[in-house]
């Protein structure tokens, strides 16, 4: 297992959203408001709340499991959420995001492969190394 850096998420969610559910974007404003998960396991979304003093298990929840539609939906209205910034960057300046007043979350990404001696393997995973290295957070 090796590191490659970390991913940046932002908080965002639709103009339209924030003006109804968190035009304050404090704790009890994060409760009410609906908050929108990848899947079950995605707890960074409640980390979050969390730390903002608002209850996780108090606030409606939507799931998207797959990437691009996750985006989309807090685009939508759907709810907000923290997105990767590579994928909520274009959205925020076009002004159909709104990147929230919390911080980001800086997620750490590993590169994991058997130990099989392959020239092959090997080649992937220092172009991966590298690649990573030139576009991650380090």
């Amino acid at each position: 297992m090796r590191p490659l850096g970390s991913m940046r998420y932002l908080p965002v969610a639709a103009p339209a959203f924030v003006k109804k559910w968190l035009p304050h974007q404090d704790a009890a404003a994060y409760t009410r408001a609906p908050v929108i998960d990848f899947d079950r396991r995605d707890a960074l979304q409640s980390q979050y709340l969390t730390e903002l003093g608002a209850n996780p298990g108090a606030v409606p929840r939507h799931r998207v499991p797959a990437s691009n539609d996750f985006a989309k939906a807090c685009e939508l209205g759907f709810g907000w959420a923290l997105v990767p910034e590579y994928q909520s960057q274009a959205a925020i300046s076009a002004g159909s995001l709104i990147r929230l007043h919390g911080p980001h979350r800086d997620v750490p990404l590993y590169w994991q492969r058997w130990k099989l001696r392959s020239a092959l393997l090997e080649a992937i995973e220092e172009a991966v190394i590298n690649t990573a290295r030139g576009t991650l957070h380090q």
